[in-house]
């Protein structure tokens, strides 16, 4: 099981605690960020006629017919071999911790006027990121320290001036608050197997990924005390007070190795309760005969 988009999650619940705007955090719950973004990037496409940043803000998440062929627009191909989905994604990644178009078209092999188009778009279409980054800088070189929405705080001793301090500064918050975030939910579901209440065995704790063991017929439990457990709902309050439930879900998925499924590995991990049975691997007794 791992959450989904976790990092920008947090990035707009931040910003939404920060300074009470909505663009951000609208569109991280809007079903599809990437392909949202990359519908404003590249507006003359036949994108659906309601597929806006406004609708998510006054109505909540897309339809479900709506996200579906908005992807499948945002991910036919287009550049390198690299759909606009993917694209908007590195680079919406990338924008949100504070990268710069040069730096950014040497990893991520994409045109440095690609990326400074996007930047624009994304900075008009979310202006709190920007906002954050000016909070952060202010926060480094007046306190030397930042503290997370679920408490931590962190201290930074590097120069408050230079570029790789404030993009560490930025950075740090979303990916704490998600480990912290995850590792809750791995207590919890500690717990509840000590209880015996979880008839599974926890195997890896991942970032943002939790991977545990159980016998098929307890699938379908397992996975949803899983969900139960991760998708943990806070609380969060803007300047003026107003608050709003935030979470992160939790996608779930299952298979008889860590692999993924595919042609070659049928055993793989997929999406659960699909009906598929698992396949024996031949031993080398039984490919002798």
């Amino acid at each position: 099981a791992d959450y989904a988009q976790i990092e920008s999650r947090v990035v707009a619940a931040i910003c939404y605690r920060l300074f009470g705007l909505q663009n951000y955090i609208a569109g991280t719950e809007s079903g599809d960020l990437h392909s949202l973004a990359a519908s404003m990037v590249w507006p003359d496409l036949a994108w659906p006629e309601e597929f806006t940043i406004e609708h998510c803000i006054k109505y909540g998440p897309f339809p479900k017919d709506m996200l579906k062929a908005a992807k499948k627009l945002a991910s036919a191909p287009f550049y390198r071999g690299k759909s606009r989905r993917d694209v908007s994604k590195t680079l919406g990644h990338g924008t949100s911790y504070c990268g710069k178009p040069p730096q950014m078209s040497k990893h991520s092999h994409i045109e440095v006027k690609l990326i400074e188009h996007y930047q624009q778009v994304f900075f008009t279409a979310f202006p709190e990121i920007a906002k954050w980054h000016q909070w952060v800088v202010q926060q480094v070189q007046t306190k030397g320290e930042i503290v997370t929405m679920l408490g931590r705080a962190r201290r930074f001793f590097g120069r408050p001036n230079d570029d790789s301090t404030i993009r560490e500064a930025v950075a740090y918050e979303p990916q704490s608050v998600a480990a912290d975030y995850c590792n809750k939910a791995l207590l919890r579901l500690h717990k509840l197997q000590l209880a015996g209440e979880f008839p599974a065995v926890i195997r890896l704790s991942k970032h943002d990924e939790l991977v545990v063991s159980c016998e098929e017929k307890n699938e379908a439990l397992v996975c949803a005390i899983m969900r139960e457990q991760m998708e943990e709902k806070i609380i969060i309050t803007s300047p003026n007070g107003d608050t709003r439930s935030w979470y992160v879900p939790a996608e779930v998925e299952s298979g008889w190795n860590l692999g993924r499924l595919s042609k070659d590995n049928p055993n793989g991990i997929g999406h659960p309760l699909d009906g598929r049975k698992r396949i024996e691997t031949p031993t080398w007794e039984t490919w002798k005969l």
